[in-house]
């Protein structure tokens, strides 16, 4: 099986902190091909190396103070997964998959107030590892053509970023179970 899939997703969070009024925005795109290997009709075991980009801002307002933070962070990954195939007829079902997934990138981050920069640009080395657990429906177009949707799971992350210049280190750990706030469409040619 050799495919790809496009991942996107956008999370925005509003509320009140020490700042005063905060608006915090998260835009994802993960492009990942993959290269599977069929173990029996229902199971498949692959590699697929991912490129991530996020962007995100937070914005807070305190009176008539505007602080703004930009993040834009690039992350390549490796990974290795493990795909079960549960078939309802010829042509549609639903699989799971496990993934575990490692990789290193560059974080770039600014902070301004008032449209005055107060801090950055700063460039920092991030490296990530994770596991997923997700679900996901199929679709046989034909007897090589699978199309792919997920819309979720459970995953946890482990990430460090280090500050090019500074000797501090930023560890940051993540467990998620989402189901909507993502989708990834994927299509795979069945060899």
């Amino acid at each position: 099986m050799i495919g790809g899939a496009v991942q996107l997703s956008s999370n925005k969070n509003k509320g009140t902190d020490f700042f005063g009024n905060n608006t915090t925005t998260s835009n994802n795109l993960i492009l990942s091909p993959q290269l599977g290997f069929g173990l029996n009709h229902n199971w498949v075991i692959g590699i697929a190396p991912a490129l991530t980009h996020q962007v995100s801002k937070s914005k807070s307002k305190q009176q008539t103070v505007v602080y703004e933070q930009t993040a834009k962070t690039t992350i390549y990954t490796a990974a290795i997964f493990l795909r079960k195939f549960y078939s309802f007829n010829d042509k549609v079902g639903i699989y799971l998959q496990a993934q575990g997934s490692a990789g290193k990138g560059v974080d770039q981050s600014k902070t301004t107030q008032n449209g005055s920069i107060v801090s950055g640009p700063n460039k920092a080395k991030a490296s990530v590892i994770a596991a997923e657990l997700r679900p996901g429906l199929y679709f046989k177009a034909t007897n090589k053509i699978l199309i792919e949707s997920s819309f979720g799971g459970l995953e946890y992350g482990h990430g460090s970023r280090k500050i090019n210049g500074s000797s501090g280190k930023q560890i940051i750990n993540t467990i998620g179970f989402t189901m909507g706030s993502s989708l990834t469409l994927g299509v795979n040619y069945i060899f």
